[in-house]
């Protein structure tokens, strides 16, 4: 007779206790079975972030009180009462005693349901299934397929079972998270309307088999392994046993070196020992940190290291925006059928086979263009990932470089190889998708700085204002400060070193986030809370979903150039346009080429502000240099991946200046600040001093030892390098653009010439003359108008952006 629910949940008694979990009372007293969760926690919370877990079949809670112990409030429900009354006293209040087969109240983020359907009656398991899928977007889900020993094991069913009852209320498996550590066949279940045809459901059931089965082939040569090892064991210290006995009938001498010979082979018998106990564990960080203290430089200790390293770049890969599980699948359908996880067969062969990851990053492609990261051996993706973004590096041919580069492309669920037009557009903007906010009342007013990335490599110009500014708007409501990233996970040192250089005091409450686009994490949103954005993507997701009077958008540049003419210019200039949006701009240069210049945004004067920086790192010196005793300094900001910086048009002018004389080889040390710099030899055989990812500290120190620099912007905005070294002392040769005419209203050190070749050659002797006269270099930088105290350039501003004034910053 099939159970029923009453008799099902009598099942799970003493007995069945004590047959299944080796426990004659209850549940718990097997250490096993806590600590068998810790690593399957640590990877739902790394890996989905959820806020709100539904533990379907919560058993005696393992799960669920890991969960809460990082800090995810986990509900729970199990029909076993002798298992809910064996709980942990804190974690009990959350669970209650019946079947998943009834309703469920509430919403979750994520629902667990792990070895439970299969002990259900098949009518119950399906009205489970409509429950579940009800409650939460995501399931994390296993059933055993072969399992079919004991009386509950009533509805054990293959793996295409299981997922077309799923696919039936709308959910796809999908391969963006790895539940392995769970069992072979446990997998990720999320609601989507692409990967629930038949072809996608086979293709992912076969995935599945094939883990099995090298689960199987795993567990078959775990045993015979350890079984060798035993035998190694025991016949050594047989060996050695029966050597000791003959030495013993020798001497006493004899008698030492057996002990010594003794001890040896006992300490190599606690190294196969401890190979053992490593095979019956996952491989947690703690387990492979054991590995490394307790048999460092043997063989299998070196491969868990390369294994734990292979994991960490594995992990990286399928984070990232660019690696696209089904448009992988569809496209090698070799690697579909091999059930090799993607992102793994990415990282070690599909990119030297130049697979695509997505249609947004083309590995040959990039290898091709970058000599520098072909020459490294390093993934081209993780390289893009990790710095090639940044210095707007193009993943496809054609692509203008910036600071998108290629659209973001956002894990699709499913395998299927033909995709809706909806589902094409949600892809392509997926960087632009409504931010996921949720309403917190009870909140603390809260200044969120949304940002793409803060790391020790991007902590200069336009990434530190925004910090200064987020600061600056915190201090002003009151409340906390909050670091959201949408690239990579933030830094908080990042952020108090900052704050730090530019002599900012912040003693409140921070918050760090990170919310890449696509995940299901979601910003909490007060009252009183304001999000200060700094670009248009990060603009208009955010416009997507809170109202523009709480938005503040920080422009430090005309986005628009970023892009030659074409769609992503078209959203940037749509963003810009946001008729109830409020910008505040950096420098009144860019202000007013945004108000008036080409293509003037409509109303920018009445809803928009602007300040002008401040350079707390160089305080105006109090007296002249003296004249330099040898060469001088000469700064040259190069960035040959950031096309607006002008690096090419740069090595023209040095190239003609050395040649002309005016820059003579023995007159000056060369010095170039930039990344990704080709290797090259001046005329006269000069090799220049590169510096590269400074910190804020050393920069500051080698600004200030510069008697001329070379420092160019093809943008209306002035850049900071030549604001760093005219407010350090020295002499600066730049380029004018549209309404960029004169640095006068900074200083007098600034020479602003048209950027021509020639043009910029006579500036530059212009410049040699006026670095060469320290006192009306002295006089220059005294009378400056370059602000070190980003109080007065701020305070007015943010008082009246936050009050709803109109008209302009301070100057």
């Amino acid at each position: 007779m099939t159970p029923t629910l009453r008799s099902t949940g009598e099942i799970f008694d003493d007995e069945y206790y004590r047959i299944h979990c080796d426990d004659p009372a209850h549940p718990r007293s097997t250490p096993e079975w806590p600590n068998f969760f810790e690593p399957i926690a640590d990877a739902i919370v790394l890996g989905l972030a959820p806020r709100k877990v539904f533990d379907a079949g919560c058993a005696a809670g393992f799960l669920a009180e890991k969960l809460w112990d990082r800090g995810v409030e986990t509900h729970g429900r199990d029909i076993s009462e002798l298992a809910i009354s064996q709980m942990r006293a804190d974690v009990r209040p959350w669970c209650e005693v019946g079947s998943i087969a009834e309703p469920i109240e509430g919403t979750y983020d994520l629902v667990l349901c792990v070895e439970v359907l299969e002990h259900m009656p098949t009518e119950e398991a399906l009205a489970s299934i409509r429950n579940l899928t009800a409650i939460a977007p995501r399931i994390l889900f296993s059933a055993s397929p072969t399992d079919r020993e004991g009386v509950t094991c009533v509805n054990v069913r293959p793996i295409r079972y299981w997922l077309e009852r799923f696919a039936e209320a709308g959910f796809a498996p999908t391969l963006g998270f790895d539940a392995t550590s769970l069992s072979p066949h446990a997998f990720l279940f999320e609601r989507s309307e692409e990967g629930r045809d038949d072809r996608s459901l086979a293709a992912f059931a076969e995935i599945v088999r094939q883990r099995l089965e090298v689960a199987k082939v795993r567990q078959t040569e775990k045993q015979t392994r350890k079984v060798a090892v035993a035998g190694e064991i025991e016949a050594r210290l047989r060996l050695e046993a029966a050597s000791v006995d003959a030495i013993r009938r020798e001497s006493a001498a004899a008698l030492e070196a057996a002990r010594r010979e003794t001890a040896a082979a006992i300490t190599r018998a606690n190294v196969a020992e401890a190979r053992v106990r490593l095979l019956d564990q996952p491989r947690t960080p703690r387990v492979v940190r054991n590995i490394e203290r307790i048999a460092v430089g043997l063989p299998f200790a070196r491969r868990a290291l390369r294994r734990r390293e292979q994991r960490r770049i594995v992990r990286e890969i399928r984070q990232s925006d660019l690696f696209d599980t089904g448009y992988y699948f569809a496209n090698n359908p070799d690697v579909a059928a091999s059930g090799i996880d993607p992102a793994l067969h990415f990282a070690t062969n599909g990119w030297k086979e130049g697979r695509k990851p997505s249609p947004g990053f083309d590995p040959q492609f990039y290898l091709s263009k970058y000599p520098d990261v072909a020459a490294s051996g390093m993934n081209p993706l993780l390289h893009y990932a990790r710095t090639g973004r940044e210095e707007g590096r193009q993943t496809l041919p054609g692509l203008h470089s910036g600071a998108l580069t290629a659209p973001p492309y956002a894990k699709m669920p499913g395998l299927a190889a033909v995709s809706s037009v909806a589902s094409l557009l949600r892809t392509h903007n997926a960087a632009l998708a409504p931010l996921p906010v949720f309403a917190d009342h009870r909140s603390a007013p809260t200044l969120t700085i949304l940002t793409d990335r803060v790391d020790p490599d991007h902590l200069f110009g336009g990434v530190a204002t925004a910090m200064v500014v987020g600061a600056f708007v915190a201090q002003r409501l009151g409340g906390r400060l909050r670091l959201a990233t949408r690239d990579v996970s933030p830094d908080p040192a990042g952020l108090g070193n900052i704050l730090r250089a530019h002599r900012i005091k912040w003693e409140g409450p921070t918050d760090f986030l990170y919310l890449p686009p696509g995940d299901q994490r979601s910003l909490s949103l007060g009252d009183q809370d304001i999000i200060l954005t700094t670009s248009w993507w990060t603009t208009r997701a955010t416009l997507g979903s809170v109202n523009p009077a709480r938005i503040i958008y920080l422009l430090q540049q005309d986005e628009r150039m970023f892009y030659s003419f074409g769609d992503q210019r078209l959203q940037c200039m749509e963003t810009l346009s946001e008729p109830e949006l409020r910008i505040l701009v950096n420098t009144q240069q860019l202000f007013d080429h945004l108000a008036d210049g080409f293509e003037p945004l409509s109303r920018l004067r009445e809803r928009g502000h602007w300040f002008d920086p401040a350079f707390p790192s160089f305080p105006r010196p109090k007296a002249a240099k003296p004249p330099a005793e040898g060469a001088q300094n000469f700064f040259f900001y190069a960035r040959p991946n950031n096309d607006r910086n002008l690096f090419w048009r740069g090595l023209e002018v040095i190239n003609a200046a050395m040649r002309e004389g005016v820059l003579a080889p023995d007159q000056w040390n060369f010095h170039f600040v930039g990344r990704e710099l080709p290797d090259m030899e001046l005329p006269g055989g000069v090799q220049p001093t590169v510096w590269s990812k400074l910190p804020w500290s050393k920069y500051a120190e080698l600004v200030s030892r510069m008697d001329l620099g070379l420092c160019l912007m093809d943008t209306p905005h002035p850049s900071y390098p030549p604001l760093d070294l005219a407010a350090a002392g020295a002499v600066v040769v730049t380029n004018t653009h549209g309404s960029k005419k004169s640095f006068e209203r900074w200083s007098r050190n600034i020479i602003a010439a048209p950027p021509s070749v020639s043009a910029l050659t006579d500036a530059l002797r212009e410049g040699i003359k006026l670095s060469r006269d320290p006192e009306q270099r002295f006089a220059n930088c005294g009378s400056d108008h370059i602000p070190r105290d980003w109080g007065p350039q701020l305070d007015t501003v943010i008082e009246r952006m936050l009050d709803g004034r109109s008209g302009r910053a301070c100057s």
